[in-house]
Parts: structure tokens; C-alpha cells; sequence
């Protein structure tokens, strides 16, 4: 019987986590910042049922991800093929047989097991042979651990440090491989599609592969993102260390638990890096952010979530407050459509009056109708929605 994997990666200490940082546990999710998936396979299973059906790459100041939705047995292994730079290794760190004949050979091929073994290894190429076999970097089962379910298919996604395949690196071609747990084993299946292996022994055990996702771009790296309350506005901030092909910044906001775009930022498109800045005067009492980060072929990223306490300077008027009959006009800013609650307190704290009512994205001038026997003094009203909220004094003649 078949074993489906997902392989998660658990992160190592509390990074912030930025562009592109996917959160690792072995489950595919589109709003975590994987983007669009850079290659699709065929659909069809290869050898020994193992089934490669798309492959993701994403960023972040610290880390590259690489992630796969596949199919595949306990005892296969994962192989992520990355290419960076010209001259590579043409064999298999590993011993498969496999022959790498890519235009550029790899320069990394960071491969493990797929049997809840906790076993990775990072083979780096130095020019005359293959680095750091032998070497587990998942000894304590802190960065990868397998899981086996009884799904048709699983998700795997590690990540790998910058400084591995370089800081500066912002393009990289790249292919994942299934393979077997021995030597004499080859391709089974790829993404993208390549020749697979046929049999366990000779010849058809032998497979030679070609086809990168060619010039996968890592297109902003962000390496800081921050808030500051400054009076009555708050004062978004970040920076890049690197951009390539990047379009823009969207600077979004939670409203009523729905994230709303406040404005676009135009990236300078600089690779070495830029920095930014975006003002919301629109603050409430508790005010989260993020960025997507669009990339110019419409792939995007998004940064972790930002959380600032304000305190919102009053854009909710009422007159008069001094009230001679029994009518208070309210009028009520908003971002989107939210629901607000009117009330009336007297100086004892007593509910004397309320209102429910929706209004929509803009501005809303609504009466608040005061009982008719409602003596004269002073009383406490306050406007309470999701999107904001304010509390007035006003006196009844």
C-alpha cells in the first residue's frame, strides 16, 4: 500500500516572520507567501507510483523555501535541484544514478528521506566535488520530521539558509526530483517533467534529467517592517535588501476582519535594496498591517503582520452639544461599511438611549433621537464600531 508524506519544517527560534515566509508544517496554504507555483507537473505518475505535481520557491531576509505538492512512498527521498551560478556538479551527490545534464549543472542539491527519519542533507558543490554528505542538518528533528497520512497527496517544504546559497542571490533555477533510498536508483518522478526510471536494475534504472524552472526570481527580500504611532498617525516603514522584477508594495489594513488596501507603493526596483514609507491617518484603538508584495509578473508576496496600538484622534463629529430639543446629529467616517452602536449614558451611568445601525464606507450624518422626558444635565454618548469609536460630552437645556 501506498504512504503519503507531508514533511514540515519547524522553525529554529522566533524569527519575525517576513516576505515570503511561509509557515512550515508540512500543509500548503496560499496566503502564506509560497505565491504561485513557479512549475507544474503532468499529473502522471512515474515510477514506483511517485507522483511530482508542483513545485514553489519563495524569500525572506533569512531563509530560501522550497516547497512541493507530490505523491510518494515512506521509503523515497525528496531532491531539490537549484542552480545559481555557471559550473556545477553533473552526478548525483548521493550515488543515484542520475546524470544532471541541465545547461548549468547544479549547485546545490538539498535532499532526505521521506521515512519520519528526520534525515537532510545540504550537498553544496566546490567546484571539483560535492560538500556536506554525510552531514544531517536535521539532527535534533527541529527542521524536518516526515508524516505519514492516508491522503492522495502531501506537501513538502523545507528551507534553507541564505547564506548557503548566497545572500545576494536573487535568481536560481530550479527542478524537484523523487528518487529512491539506494544508489542504484534514479529518477522517479520531476517537476518539471523529465525522463523517469523504467526498472530497478539496468539499464532502465539509469535516468539523465534537463528540465529546470529556469530563472525563478526571489524578488524582494524585506528586511524590516515596522509601525510607530506619531500624534494621530501611524507611520508605516520597511526596507528591501533586494529587488528584482518587483512592481509594487500594497499596504493593507484588517478592517471588520477583512484586509483592505489602503494605497500602493511603486518599488524603486533597486537590487541592492530600498527603503519606504506609507502614513495612515485613518488609526483606531488597535490597528494590524501587512504588505503584498507584487512581483511584475503578478505573483506576490506577503509579509508578516504588523499589530500597534493608536490613539485615534476623533474624525466622528456631533453637534450640537449643547441640545436645546431632543435631536443630537452624528456624523460618522469609515473605511468600509461597519456596524455602530449609539449610546447614552448619564452622569451615574445609567443607559438612557441607544441606536444600532450599519453605515457604509464614507461618511454618515445620522440623528440620535433623545427621550422626550429626559431632564436636563449633562450625559456621556459614545459611538462604538469595529472600525472606530469615540465618546462625547454633551449637555441637555
Amino acid at each position: 500500500m501506498k504512504k503519503i508524506f507531508t514533511l514540515f519544517s519547524a522553525s529554529l527560534c522566533s524569527l519575525a516572520a517576513l516576505a515570503g515566509t511561509p509557515t512550515l508544517d508540512g500543509s500548503y496554504s496560499p496566503t502564506e507567501g509560497w505565491g504561485a507555483a513557479v512549475a507544474t507537473g503532468d499529473g502522471v505518475a512515474g515510477w514506483a507510483d511517485a507522483n511530482a505535481r508542483t513545485l514553489y520557491v519563495t524569500t525572506d531576509a533569512n531563509y530560501v523555501y522550497f516547497g512541493a505538492e507530490c505523491t510518494a512512498q515512506s521509503w523515497q527521498q525528496f531532491i531539490f535541484v537549484v542552480n545559481t551560478q555557471s559550473g556545477g556538479g553533473r552526478t548525483d551527490a548521493w550515488g543515484r544514478q542520475i546524470t544532471y545534464n541541465h545547461t548549468n549543472a547544479p549547485d546545490f542539491i538539498f535532499r532526505g528521506d521521506l521515512s519520519g527519519s528526520n534525515y537532510m542533507e545540504f550537498h553544496v558543490w566546490d567546484g571539483t566535488a560535492w560538500t556536506g554528505t554525510g552531514t544531517n542538518r536535521n539532527a535534533s528533528g527541529n527542521e524536518a520530521k516526515g508524516i505519514f497520512t492516508n491522503t492522495s497527496a502531501g506537501f513538502i517544504e523545507i528551507r534553507v539558509p541564505r547564506s548557503v546559497i548566497g545572500a545576494n542571490v536573487t535568481v536560481a533555477d530550479v527542478q524537484f526530483v523523487i528518487g529512491g533510498d539506494q544508489g542504484s536508483h534514479g529518477n522517479f518522478d520531476a517537476v518539471p517533467n523529465d525522463n523517469n526510471g523504467t526498472s530497478w536494475s539496468a539499464p532502465g534504472n539509469f535516468t539523465t534529467i534537463s528540465n529546470y524552472r529556469t530563472a525563478v526570481a526571489l524578488p524582494i527580500t524585506l528586511s524590516s517592517f515596522t509601525a510607530q504611532l506619531q500624534r494621530n498617525n501611524i507611520q508605516l516603514a520597511w526596507a528591501t535588501s533586494t529587488e528584482l522584477n518587483a512592481a509594487n508594495f500594497e499596504v493593507q489594513k484588517l478592517v471588520n476582519n477583512t484586509w483592505v488596501t489602503l494605497g500602493t507603493v511603486a518599488a524603486r526596483n533597486a537590487a541592492a535594496g530600498a527603503s519606504y514609507s506609507f502614513t495612515d491617518v485613518n488609526i483606531a484603538n488597535i490597528n494590524q498591517y501587512r504588505l503584498r508584495m507584487v512581483s511584475r509578473d503578478g505573483n506576490f508576496t506577503l509579509s508578516r503582520t504588523l499589530t500597534i496600538q493608536g490613539t485615534p484622534k476623533s474624525a466622528i463629529t456631533v453637534f450640537p452639544t449643547l441640545v436645546e430639543g431632543n435631536t443630537v446629529n452624528i456624523t460618522i467616517p469609515s473605511l468600509v461599511a461597519d456596524k455602530v452602536g449609539i449610546q447614552v449614558f448619564s452622569t451615574t451611568g445609567k443607559l438612557v438611549a441607544t441606536n444600532q445601525l450599519t453605515v457604509q464606507a464614507g461618511t454618515t450624518t445620522v440623528q440620535q433621537v433623545l427621550p422626550a422626558s429626559l431632564p436636563a444635565g449633562q450625559y456621556k454618548l459614545r459611538v462604538v464600531g469595529n472600525a472606530t469609536s469615540a465618546d462625547f460630552t454633551i449637555v441637555k437645556q
